[in-house]
C-alpha cells in the first residue's frame, strides 16, 4: 500500500488523539498501579492480592457465559430465519432489529434541538445576556 496523503494523515489525527487519551493512557495507568505499591516502587503485592476477589471473577465469568448462551439461543435461529427469507423480508427484519438501536440517537437529536433551537434554553440564555438573535 502506498503512503498516505497529508489530508489522510490530518483526518486520522483526531481519532489517534482520542484513542491515545481514552484507550492507551488509561491502560497504562492500570498497568502502573497494578505493579507498584503506595510509594511507587515495583511490587507484585497487588497481583498476589487478586486471589481474594476470586468470587467476583467467577461471577463475572458466569454472567458472561449466560449472556453468550442467551445471545446464541436468540441470534442463531433469527439469523437462520433471515437467511432463508426473501430479500425484501430480510431488509424488513434488519430494520426491525436495528430500530431499537436508533432510539438513543433520536432522543439525543431531539434533546439538542430543544437546547439549541431558537427559543431554546441556550438561545434564551444568550438573549438574556444581551446577545441578539
Amino acid at each position: 500500500m502506498r503512503g498516505r496523503s497529508l489530508f489522510q494523515k490530518m483526518a486520522a489525527a483526531p481519532h489517534i488523539v482520542w484513542a491515545v487519551m481514552f484507550i492507551v493512557a488509561p491502560m497504562l495507568f492500570v498497568l502502573y498501579f497494578a505493579f507498584t505499591d503506595e510509594s511507587g516502587r515495583f511490587s507484585l503485592s497487588n497481583i498476589s492480592s487478586l486471589s481474594g476477589y476470586s468470587n467476583v471473577f467467577i461471577l463475572s465469568i458466569a454472567f458472561a457465559l449466560i449472556a453468550t448462551v442467551v445471545c446464541l439461543i436468540i441470534g442463531y435461529p433469527l439469523a437462520y430465519f433471515m437467511a432463508k427469507a426473501s430479500p425484501r423480508m430480510q431488509k424488513m427484519l434488519m430494520v426491525l432489529i436495528m430500530l431499537p438501536m436508533w432510539c438513543n440517537v433520536l432522543i439525543r437529536t431531539y434533546a439538542l434541538m430543544a437546547l439549541l433551537d431558537n427559543g431554546g434554553l441556550v438561545s434564551s440564555f444568550l438573549v438574556s445576556l444581551g446577545f441578539e438573535k
